[in-house]
């Protein structure tokens, strides 16, 4: 529903209805959302993630397809994020394993610190990049580069539309077009990095810079903020770490102590188990904010793992979850069919009676999207009815509230064709219709109004032939 998946069941009608259009593309309004990013040792903050419709994700993929293969023959191959892959059958273009391109990244590093040959190491990245990035120096650098001119011509016409419109700076974060223009927007900065001699690895704004001594790795900084400086962008003092011990930069890198639990899950299973528990027990005990590579390796560590541990105690934690709301929520599912399911899903709906914050706006959504996936009881129903229909909430969270209405023991297919007709956001309303997938039967009047939404609803056309297929 919200990932488009009435799309994909009926791409050929989408198609036959985009080839329809006479007029040049229009792109739709986006949404600003804001999802939280956690960094080691700075206060928590958001960053605002944008939300695109289904057919401007599809033109600027194209767009960007038609560029990449340029773009990606111009990078150094000491960058590794957001590399072309080779053909694949199906796929018109892709980006190589984002897993194995950051294990490279880091991979290489130790590998290169290994050596003993460089005593210093900085570790860097650019202030707020995406939103930080200047589209008409992109744009003039990209037709610099002689890419296809169509191409540039489509992504820029967007991107100022929704710079006028919609409140975006920079490109849009969460795209896949906007990594492949990302990646290239600092190639520059590569090149004079490699012709002061510098050995760097780089990870779209992430950059490890190796020197044989302080005062070489200094000099390269000043290279970067000299470069920076002529792109309008500005190096992250807060996340500039300074090393002058190769092995401290290993640690730091290697996450020392997660290395060491690891290994002991890998040779020791039981008592390893009973050491990623402790660590667990540990977070909600600890003062200082956990750190989020830590959060991400214990809940990955214990995922699938039978019975699940400590999901009541997550559920009753929103700031903890909040760390990564996606990655919680995904932990709390294992519960299903476990004792401490009610306990769980008693919690999640606590923190969605709460008042909306901004901070939460997230974890409202995945909490929402993970109750959403089982049948629940009317209480809950009552619940996700009040927020699906609060205008107040991003459309995106309602979409989901929309959802575990639908799939609750108070669903009725009446309530929700009521509210399509009254909703006034075409992305909502898409939603809704979705739901009457799940909802208990309208009958002849549900037909009535497939039929209805059909003729009315031009963005709703392949949600509703997925309402119709599933009755």
């Amino acid at each position: 529903m919200i990932a488009f998946e009435d799309i994909g069941q009926f791409s050929k009608l989408f198609a036959a209805e985009l080839a329809q259009r006479t007029r040049p593309h229009q792109p739709a309004d986006l949404l600003i959302f804001p999802y939280p990013k956690f960094v080691s040792g700075s206060p928590p903050k958001t960053r605002d993630i944008s939300v695109l419709q289904f057919a401007d994700v599809l033109m600027l993929r194209t767009a960007a397809g038609r560029i990449i293969a340029k773009t990606d023959s111009l990078i150094s191959d000491r960058v590794f994020s957001y590399r072309l892959a080779p053909s694949r059958s199906g796929l018109a273009w892709a980006f190589k394993s984002s897993k194995e391109s950051w294990n490279g990244f880091v991979g290489q590093t130790v590998e290169l610190l290994k050596t003993g040959r460089y005593r210093n190491l900085r570790q860097t990245d650019v202030k707020q990049y995406f939103l930080s990035i200047n589209v008409k120096t992109l744009e003039t650098l990209l037709r610099r580069h002689s890419c296809d001119p169509g191409a540039v011509r489509q992504i820029f016409e967007t991107l100022e539309y929704w710079h006028s419109f919609c409140g975006l700076n920079g490109l849009p974060i969460s795209l896949e077009a906007s990594s492949a223009l990302g990646n290239v927007y600092l190639e520059g900065l590569d090149r004079q990095l490699i012709s002061a001699g510098a050995r760097h690895f780089r990870y779209m704004d992430d950059l490890f810079i190796f020197g044989e001594t302080r005062v070489v790795c200094e000099a390269l900084i000043e290279v970067v903020d000299a470069n920076l400086k002529i792109l309008d962008l500005e190096r992250s003092i807060p996340k500039t770490y300074p090393f002058d011990d190769p092995e401290k930069a290993l640690a730091h890198i290697r996450h020392s102590r997660l290395s060491g639990l690891g290994s002991m899950l890998k040779h020791r299973p039981e008592l390893g188990k009973k050491a990623l528990q402790f660590e667990f027990d540990a977070v909600f005990e600890a003062e200082r904010e956990p750190d989020i590579a830590e959060f991400h390796y214990i809940l990955n560590a214990l995922g699938g793992r039978k019975p699940p541990y400590g999901c009541k105690l997550l559920a009753r934690s929103p700031t903890l979850m909040n760390l990564d709301p996606k990655a919680a929520a995904k932990y709390l599912e294992q519960s299903r069919g476990d004792a401490s399911e009610p306990a769980v899903n008693d919690a999640s709906l606590q923190k969605l009676q709460r008042s909306p914050e901004e901070r939460f706006h997230a974890l409202d959504l995945h909490l929402l999207r993970m109750l959403g996936n089982t049948r629940t009881g009317d209480a809950e129903g009552a619940e996700f009815l009040r927020i699906a229909t609060d205008r107040t909430r991003p459309w995106l969270v309602r979409n989901f509230a929309w959802r575990a209405y639908a799939r609750s023991g108070i669903g009725r297919g009446s309530v929700l064709m009521e509210a399509a007709r009254e909703e006034d956001k075409p992305t909502v309303r898409r939603a809704i219709i979705a739901g009457l997938k799940d909802a208990i039967s309208g009958g002849r009047n549900r037909r009535s109004f497939l039929r209805h939404a059909a003729r009315r609803y031009e963005e709703s056309k392949c949600t509703v032939e997925w309402a119709r297929k599933a009755a």
